[in-house]
């Protein structure tokens, strides 16, 4: 069955978050999925896969397979691949018509894939941004609200058509690989929407861990 929406995570360090991130995915409400978890050679993510899932890994490519539902592809990547190598990586692995991104540091609320789809299928756009739930110690704030600027929206506030991604591509840039892509894809003339929902949990902005309690 070929997935309706592909998740690349690409994966570092921190196991714990790892495990929630992908623990995450496992628990949405739409299940049509297929998880690209793409790793620099990271030691933590088999390690996580595993301890969620029960499921054991060949040395580069795993499937697996949740309820017939979903598919899971962990790929190791060689050492010194990171960052727009990864996400790249899991551009060229994806089989749906529509992708989107999680970071390893973040996780879903349970109907993030369902609210996703449900803002872009059947309607005339190329890409939807959305808002994120910023997890503050001192309580949850929405990022977003409509405003598509830098520091504003990030590209795991994306979903967009899997053709249009594996032709904008990611590239470092002075904006950063985020933003760069947000630019690069705004520059294809590609019709871009929005739609007013917080179903993204971001745990960790560049340079401030702002979640206590978890590696």
């Amino acid at each position: 069955m070929t997935p309706a929406l592909s998740i690349i995570m690409p994966c570092w360090l921190r196991p714990q978050r790892t495990e929630r991130a992908i623990r995450s995915v496992l628990e949405q409400t739409r299940c049509n999925w297929e998880l690209l978890c793409v790793g620099d050679a990271c030691p933590v993510l088999p390690e996580a896969w595993e301890r969620v899932t029960g499921a054991k890994r060949s040395d580069y490519v795993h499937h697996f397979r949740n309820g017939g539902c979903g598919c899971m592809k962990n790929m190791l990547m060689h050492e010194g691949a990171y960052g727009t190598q990864c996400l790249n990586a899991g551009l060229d692995m994806a089989r749906a018509p529509f992708v989107c991104f999680l970071g390893n540091d973040d996780f879903f609320l349970p109907d993030h894939v369902a609210t996703r789809l449900d803002s872009i299928e059947g309607k005339d756009l190329d890409a939807v941004y959305h808002d994120a739930l910023i997890r503050f110690p001192g309580g949850d704030r929405i990022r977003g609200g409509g405003e598509l600027r830098e520091g504003i929206v990030g590209g795991s506030e994306f979903i967009l058509r899997t053709e249009l991604a594996k032709q904008v591509r990611f590239q470092s840039g002075a904006y950063g690989h985020d933003w760069t892509f947000i630019k690069s894809l705004h520059a294809t003339g590609a019709k871009i929407g929005y739609f007013r929902s917080a179903t993204y949990v971001v745990t960790h902005l560049p340079g401030q861990l702002i979640e206590q309690g978890i590696d």
